[in-house]
């Protein structure tokens, strides 16, 4: 039987590629505002959406985490909870809520890129995760897999 992975499976691969990008794209920001920042939205406006999608993504982290500790100290295939809307929950809440709500917090489309790098980067990387979950699981996961989006929620299935 497969070694069992990580249960950060290749989330330190994923901050190793999205954070130097984003720590040059605030410092870039810093730098040339006048290029990087969205003069068109107002602060008050920036902070607003950046507190809201903050508050919301915190809100989901603790269960998210607590789901995906559970997933991968049972024995058994998680598919319910944040696992029936997504198979890969903690990048999801990285990529659609928390680097959105950095970009808005700064004004920045730049930053806002971090989060297409991250969901570039996972789409790449989350193979691995995969092949383990489908050589452990076999056809149980090629049924969940074909039943549930990997990054982007699936509500309506």
């Amino acid at each position: 039987m497969t070694e069992k992975m990580s249960i950060w499976g290749v989330g330190p691969v994923l901050a190793a590629i999205t954070f130097p990008y984003g720590l040059v794209a605030v410092l870039l920001g810093f730098l040339w505002p006048e290029w990087f920042t969205l003069p068109e939205i107002p602060q008050v406006y920036g902070t607003a959406a950046g507190v809201v999608l903050l508050a919301v993504c915190l809100l989901l982290y603790v269960p998210t985490v607590r789901a995906i500790a559970r997933a991968h100290g049972s024995d058994r295939l998680v598919t319910t909870g944040v696992y029936g809307a997504c198979r890969h929950p903690l990048y999801s809440l990285w990529i659609l809520l928390l680097l959105p709500a950095v970009a808005c917090l700064l004004r920045s489309w730049l930053f806002l890129t971090a989060s297409l790098v991250m969901y570039l980067a996972v789409r790449f990387l989350v193979r691995r995760e995969e092949q383990y979950l489908e050589e452990r699981f076999g056809g149980e996961y090629a049924d969940y897999k074909r039943r549930v989006n990997a990054v982007f929620p699936t509500f309506w299935r």
